[in-house]
């Protein structure tokens, strides 16, 4: 199918007024990297089988479910970041939530949890930093010990905080 017959039943109505708005940007944004073979992304996105559900190839019916863009966010598809653009499946997301959300965001599992390095970063039972966390998975460490083991500082004792080193 040529590009012009991908976009023919995606007219741009003109009388919803918000071309200029950021929610109709990035609409316009996710129509091109799913369904323009020309688009640089859509290797990515529509070149790895993720589509646009049918109601939101309309902007007014992309807009009444998702609203307008905040400031500081673009569309994510979560819970799954391989799934398609539709409901249930998109959020407006901040960079630090889309980091979060990447194919390459490696899961650690512990507490019954998984959440990527960033995340055991910020919870106060992971006894290590998201650097020493990593470190210590690529050398094979089990998940849950690798969170809850405080670091042992070079010379002796057991370190309370994240503060300290280990070889």
């Amino acid at each position: 199918m040529t590009p012009s017959g991908v976009y023919q039943h995606l007219s741009k109505p003109r009388s919803h007024g918000m071309t200029s708005s950021p929610a109709y940007k990035s609409w316009e944004q996710m129509i091109q990297r799913c369904l323009n073979p020309s688009n640089l992304s859509y290797p990515r996105y529509g070149g790895r089988g993720i589509t646009i559900c049918e109601q939101w190839r309309k902007f007014e019916g992309f807009f009444a479910d998702m609203g307008e863009r905040p400031i500081g966010t673009t569309i994510d598809r979560y819970p799954d970041n391989n799934g398609n653009y539709e409901p249930g499946n998109c959020r407006w997301a901040n960079a630090k939530d889309q980091a979060n959300n990447r194919r390459s965001s490696a899961l650690v599992t512990a507490f019954g949890e998984s959440k990527t390095l960033a995340e055991w970063d910020m919870d106060p039972r992971c006894a290590v930093s998201q650097y020493s966390l990593q470190a210590r998975i690529a050398r094979g460490w089990d998940h849950q010990k690798a969170v809850e083991t405080p670091l042992v500082p070079i010379g002796g004792s057991r370190s309370k905080g994240k503060k300290s080193y280990e070889k």
